[in-house]
């Protein structure tokens, strides 16, 4: 067993689940971890079939007396978001997480966890490594991409899916099961720069904005915090600045990824020697409305305004305008709600990601919607912002939702078998989180056939962001959930 969860029960889960984290599986770069579970499969015995995207499909035999009943299909996916603390050395292409058990939970140094989707990987393996349990025809089916460009589950051979049932383990709250994701897609702008050298750049002073510390978040689950995007938020200072001092612009970088709630930006400026002092002010007093108002939800931004030393080349962009009428006008966060009183998004916007480039500047945004017409209408509205100051749209990796069927026979069993376990009602959601589901269950349709599908998972906090965590007692009652729908689905 594994050198440091290796006692930890369920001890086959523990085991696969420090096995996955020892074998780098960044989006993008899944093979290593595709090709260990052909290796798991082909040592089984198992029926393996892994496509030319990495995708993984291990089918299992029904047991004796089961081959009546409907298959089941486990679903979970083979990247994770790698995102360190600044000061943190890791390379993901080749670390293992560096994992740590902290009271009840599982967590990581400086590093995102990847419980997301871990725990997913490893509650499925346990499964198939259990030749005990009673279960119909099995598949468990690992996507690749999933946290980027939905690649795998875009891709994957509808026809290679067999079973009427679908379990998504890819959630965080052992209180839940899931009817319904929203879907997304990512939208790029790009705005074409060139650069003008700035006269006698002895009368500038240069200074270095930094935000920080935000408290971030998955641009899914996370959204309805409302708490600060840096991104979004330089965008608002930037614009303020340019309008009341004489500012030049030579750089802009913040956010990491789409689907992360950007927690920190850095913007370079020049302002004529003689504003530097009043900036700085206004910087100050800027911060001081910030906090007032995002206090409570973020309490440990920062902000702040230094000055920097004369860069080599001190040169401008020439996009400044269009950039900053771009960034002022462009929405984030939450656009329409569901259910405004419960908090539960219809859809919403997240700026992941801005950088400077030598021949332009790249906003990187993803949408999330659980209706598909307010999908493409944002999608519309995006398109047209960036057009009308110049830049190029581009939508890539549309993924489809997971509408809710009251008629779920799926989701009846489910729950019936969730309350005989642990004694009580599941709480029934929708996310607005974007998961395989909608995908999936669309390649299964386009084959002719209807699929039913619920979502669950172990509870575990912070995905995508280094505070990520997993709460050890939960991955047993996820085990014993799992297995008993296997043993009792009709």
């Amino acid at each position: 067993m594994g050198k440091i969860l290796g006692h930890l029960e369920p001890k086959r889960v523990f085991h696969f689940f420090e096995e996955v984290l020892s074998i780098p599986h960044e989006s993008g770069n899944e093979k290593e971890l595709s090709d260990y579970c052909v290796k798991f499969a082909q040592d089984r015995g198992l029926s393996v079939i892994q496509d030319q995207f990495n995708n993984i499909i291990i089918e299992k035999p029904a047991t004796p007396g089961y081959e009546d009943r409907p298959g089941v299909i486990l679903q979970g996916h083979l990247d994770m978001v790698c995102v360190a603390d600044p000061g943190v050395e890791i390379d993901f292409a080749k670390d293992p997480i560096p994992m740590y058990i902290d009271g009840d939970y599982v967590r990581a140094h400086g590093t995102t966890l990847g419980s997301d989707d871990a725990h997913a990987i490893a509650l499925a393996l346990a499964v198939l490594d259990d030749d005990s349990l009673k279960h119909p025809m099995l598949q468990v089916v690992f996507t690749v991409e999933e946290e980027t460009t939905f690649a795998g589950a875009e891709n994957i051979d509808g026809n290679l899916l067999k079973g009427k049932y679908m379990i998504g383990i890819d959630y965080h709250d052992d209180e839940l099961i899931l009817t319904s994701c929203g879907g997304s897609s990512e939208n790029t702008a790009v705005l074409p720069t060139g650069w003008t050298a700035l006269k006698n750049p002895a009368d500038y002073a240069f200074l270095k904005l930094q935000m920080a510390d935000a408290v971030s978040g998955h641009s899914g689950i996370d959204i309805n915090n409302c708490s600060i995007n840096c991104v979004k938020l330089m965008g608002e200072l930037l614009t303020l600045i340019d309008g009341k001092f004489d500012m030049e612009l030579l750089k802009i970088e913040g956010g990491n990824q789409t689907n992360v709630i950007a927690k920190w930006a850095d913007a370079e400026i020049a302002v004529p020697k003689a504003q530097e002092e009043e900036v700085k002010a206004f910087v100050a007093d800027f911060a001081v409305i910030m906090d007032r108002k995002y206090r409570e939800i973020d309490p440990d931004f920062k902000l702040t305004a230094s000055t920097m030393d004369a860069p080599a080349e001190a040169r401008a962009l020439t996009a400044k305008d269009a950039l900053l009428k771009l960034l002022d006008v462009h929405p984030n966060g939450v656009v329409t709600w569901l259910n405004p009183a419960e908090r539960v998004v219809e859809s919403s916007l997240n700026m992941g990601s801005i950088r400077t480039h030598e021949d332009k500047v790249v906003l990187s945004t993803l949408i999330r919607s659980n209706t598909d017409h307010f999908h493409d209408e944002l999608i519309r509205k995006v398109k047209t912002i960036i057009e009308l100051v110049g830049g190029e749209h581009i939508l890539s990796a549309k993924a489809a939702s997971w509408g809710y069927n009251p008629d779920s026979q799926l989701l009846v069993q489910s729950a019936a078998i969730y309350e005989e376990l642990f004694e009580k009602k599941p709480i029934l959601q929708l996310t607005h989180g974007q998961l395989e589901t909608g995908a999936l269950i669309q390649k299964i349709q386009e084959c002719g056939r209807e699929v039913e599908a619920i979502g669950i998972g172990p509870t575990s906090h912070g995905a995508h962001t280094t505070s990520e965590d997993l709460y050890i007692p939960s991955m047993q009652k996820m085990y014993d959930f799992i297995c008993k729908m296997l043993e009792e689905l009709k």
